[in-house]
């Protein structure tokens, strides 16, 4: 029989270190999981073995730890992410009736040599598999060692035996190799040798004296260097000791069981599995078909639905742990599942049931912020869901970006769609039972999908972060969607209109100095105008004509007048048809605009607005400040205005331990005016304007991962000025950057970050060939703690805010969140209490070594609350 023996542990690690970071729509990661198996696949074609074993380690302590405590002890822990594909290698062995071997107070490489001496004892043949040149010591117990190297993606395997042993390591025998490492040690294992002899110099003594004893017996006769007598004297102990740390135990007691010939694989099982790892070429590789669906656990099998008329029959399971529901957008039918049954109904019934199950808050749904609106509308108060398999989809997978039932549905569950909405809408009627059954199977999909990622989130430690955080915030954010801000479409259509003046002037004196009139939004126009009409220096040519990008012309600006005009017109035409036009639009028949406020867009966690986009309305120029100026507190109301204070900042304070950065903000100190004093090296009172400037922008910079040339472009120096004012900020701030260098090595041994709330972000291109997109994913290691947890922050903070409110018995609301901001409509006799329990709440959001600190301000308009 030809056994092959593979150490399980040195191939996925080969595995997850030679592919690059893959991971399923949902977030598990699976690059070890796929080069594990094709190298598995390849040396099966290679081998052609009759049995296969997969030994593997296991956390216990083993003798060798026991024996010496600096065994392995400089490793460092195994990458969560390649943890995380520990048991997926072990579950797919199984499914494909692979022998699995694992034994306590051993390791793998014990396990490999006791089968070798056992196959050679029965005149069988064994083939070691290892990416571990320690089992090449097994040859001399019968075993030959298929030794695998995984370079740039490229897996080779060479096959070593007695004779190749001998040729590659200079004549030595194999079951030299323990005396080789116990003399030159070995850092992988934190061996320690004799310290001072390397590897040429152990080869040397043993060519010499045969073995490691064979070295010690002739110490004193033989003829040795007084430096290596010396070190070998001073090294005995350390000798010897490394030697039963390096030697590969035979006796392990293995119980062999029923052998290992391979068991015919589960194909079903096989199947479901590796559509879940979404690895199609593998399943296209062992030819499997898909299981017929009653067969399929992973799949979703549709249960038939039955109609309810009324509350009666569904009351027993709207009073359930969980339920989940589907609705047609307007309510008027619906379908609930418990796991066990489904009950569809239609008008009144639906949208009762619906109303019980959101207000008590024991509903699971598919984004369940919509229910929560539906509720609002009605002038009821929705509870936070008891899961959202949309957020979850998210939590696992944020750069996903299409978080829809079917999409979510087909990635996770490989339930393709069964039948299809008609441009979004059902339609009841006629069409009565297809519409029910469709809406059954989305309730089904939503139950299957919540019980496949919940553990998912357990697995990734994001549970409380969907507790926490995102449930309860789901009803606050369709509140403030619901009230909305009230926007003074008159006093906006009167600055419209005096826009479309200025922009009329702009156009005859650009047209003036152009020679007569051209397409001023036209990029091929204008370019013909600047660089051959005017003869200005040209900059980058694209494929259409020259480039009249912002920044082409801000280098222009000095070159000719009308460039400044080109600049003018660009922001008033943005301003009129972006901010004027465009608010004017979706002004609701209540005179307000209801933003729609996402939680499933950004990478990092931060809340998103559309239609309109309230977190995008220009603040810094005299023009942006009066579409501020134009939303404005309902009757007998004014707006509360609370911001953190540079929250990134002391974030990042705290996540770095930076003890001068904490100072800072502990003595209440302006941090850019301290900064500047440590760049720049001059006390704090003897710092300029200038000077506070660029190091708010080093600041700002460090936290977003700023290169220096574009830090150059912001604070306008040369590159080189730019990185002495880096360097100078990191040599004084010791502990962002230690926290820098940290961060980015831990982000590529995980393939991930994670902020102080467990919210998680992949980042496969840390692992890149391309210098650009690993910048890129360095950059993004560097900033999604910080600004992740920021935004993390602010939401807890919304959501103290608006329990606090409740308590209070307020009448006051959260109508908006710009980032680190948050914007309360309140009546003007409770401005006093609400604004107290503003900055209390923001401020007590969370603990931090730095304070957290929130200014609150009031105002009869958005603009005015903000100054």
């Amino acid at each position: 029989m030809k056994l092959m023996a593979i150490d399980g542990n040195s191939l996925i690690n080969r595995a997850y270190y030679g592919v690059r970071p893959l991971s399923t729509k949902s977030g598990v990661p699976t690059n070890a999981l796929y080069g594990f198996l094709n190298m598995y696949f390849k040396l099966l074609d290679e081998l052609k073995p009759d049995g296969v074993c997969v030994c593997f380690d296991l956390k216990a302590e083993t003798f060798r730890k026991k024996m010496y405590e600096g065994y392995k002890a400089q490793r460092r822990p195994m990458p969560e992410d390649l943890a995380a594909q520990m048991p997926l290698v072990k579950q797919v062995l199984d499914l494909m009736g692979v022998r699995r071997l694992e034994l306590e107070g051993y390791e793998a490489d014990d396990l490999l040599g006791t089968l070798a001496r056992r196959s050679a004892e029965r005149g069988d043949e064994c083939t070691i598999v290892t990416g571990d040149r320690d089992s090449l010591q097994f040859i001399s117990v019968g075993a030959k060692v298929a030794l695998v190297i995984t370079k740039m993606g490229l897996t080779t395997t060479e096959v070593y035996d007695e004779k190749l042993f001998e040729e590659k390591y200079s004549g030595l025998s194999a079951d030299k190799i323990v005396d080789l490492k116990a003399i030159m040690g070995d850092k992988s294992d934190n061996i320690p040798g004799v310290p001072g002899i390397g590897e040429k110099g152990a080869m040397d003594l043993l060519t010499r004296f045969g073995s490691l004893q064979g070295v010690y017996d002739n110490l004193e006769t033989g003829t040795f260097t007084p430096s290596v007598k010396k070190k070998l004297t001073e090294g005995r102990e350390s000798a010897f000791l490394s030697y039963e740390l390096a030697k590969g135990v035979t006796d392990v007691p293995i119980d062999e069981g029923e052998g290992f010939a391979l068991k015919p694989a589960d194909s079903a099982g096989l199947y479901e599995f590796l559509t879940s790892m979404e690895l199609k070429s593998v399943i296209k590789r062992l030819e499997l078909e898909p299981p017929a669906r009653e067969e399929q656990q992973n799949s979703v099998t549709l249960l038939d639905y039955e109609t309810a008329a009324s509350m009666d029959a569904l009351a027993p399971m709207l009073a359930g742990e969980a339920v989940c529901v589907a609705s047609s957008p307007d309510r008027q039918a619906a379908a609930f599942c418990d796991g066990a049954r489904v009950l569809c109904c239609t008008g009144a019934a639906a949208r009762d049931a619906i109303v019980r199950l959101v207000q008590a808050g024991n509903y699971i749904a598919h984004d369940a912020k919509e229910y929560s609106l539906f509720l609002y509308d009605l002038g009821l108060e929705p509870a936070p869901p008891r899961f959202d398999t949309a957020i979850a989809a998210y939590l696992l997978q944020p750069t996903a970006g299409d978080f829809s039932l079917e999409t979510v549905a087909a990635s996770a569950l490989d339930a393709a769609p069964e039948t299809e909405e008609s441009g979004g809408q059902l339609t009841l009627g006629e069409a009565a039972p297809d519409a029910l059954r469709d809406l059954s199977r989305r309730a089904q999909l939503t139950y299957a999908l919540w019980r496949h990622f919940a553990p998912l989130l357990e697995r990734d430690n994001m549970t409380p972060l969907m507790n926490d955080i995102e449930l309860p915030l789901v009803p606050i954010l369709a509140e403030m969607q619901h009230v909305g801000m009230m926007l003074d479409a008159g006093r906006l259509t009167s600055f419209g209109d005096s826009i479309t003046g200025e922009i009329g002037e702009l156009e005859q004196k650009i047209y003036r100095l152009a020679g007569g009139p051209f397409n001023i939004g036209s990029p091929k126009q204008l370019g013909k105008i600047l660089f051959e009409d005017l003869h200005l220096k040209a900059g980058k040519k694209t494929k259409t004509g020259y480039s009249t990008d912002a920044d082409t012309l801000e280098k222009l600006r000095s070159q000719h007048e009308i460039v400044g005009l080109i600049l003018e017109y660009r922001k008033l035409t943005k301003l009129k048809s972006t901010y004027v036009d465009g608010l004017l639009k979706v002004v609701g028949p209540d005179g307000r605009v209801h933003s729609t406020f996402n939680q499933m867009v950004t990478a990092t966690g931060r809340l998103s607005s559309t239609d309109p986009n309230m977190q995008n309305i220009p603040v810094r120029q005299e023009l942006g400040s009066e579409i501020r100026r134009c939303f404005v507190p309902g009757d007998g109301c004014v707006f509360l205005d609370a911001d953190y204070s540079q929250i990134e900042l002391r974030v990042l304070a705290h996540i770095a331990h930076d003890d001068i950065m904490r100072q800072a903000f502990l003595s209440g100190e302006d941090i850019h005016t301290v900064t500047a004093s440590q760049v720049f090296g001059v006390p704090v009172g003897e710092v300029t304007h200038q000077m506070r400037s660029r190091a708010k922008a080093v600041n700002f910079g460090i936290v977003y991962g700023i290169s220096a040339y574009s830090l150059s472009e912001d604070i306008g120096v040369y590159p080189k000025q730019a990185q002495q004012y880096m360097d100078a900020y990191l040599e004084k701030y010791h502990g962002v950057r230690e926290y820098m260098a940290a961060i980015k090595e831990q982000a590529r041994q995980d393939g991930f970050v994670t902020t102080s709330f467990g919210r998680r972000r992949w980042i496969p291109e840390l692992r890149s060939s391309n210098f650009n997109v690993r910048s890129f994913g360095e950059r993004v290691a560097l900033n999604t703690p910080i600004q992740g947890t920021a935004a993390d922050i602010i939401k807890l903070a919304m959501i103290r805010v608006s329990r606090a409110l409740r308590e209070a018995g307020l009448r006051a609301k959260l109508v908006l969140q710009v980032h680190d901001e948050l914007i309360l409509e309140c009546p003007a006799e409770e401005a006093e209490q609400a604004s107290a329990i503003l900055g209390r709440e923001m401020e007590g959001a969370v603990s931090l070594s730095v304070p957290m600190k929130a200014e609150v301000s009031q105002g009869d308009n958005w603009y005015a609350a903000k100054s």
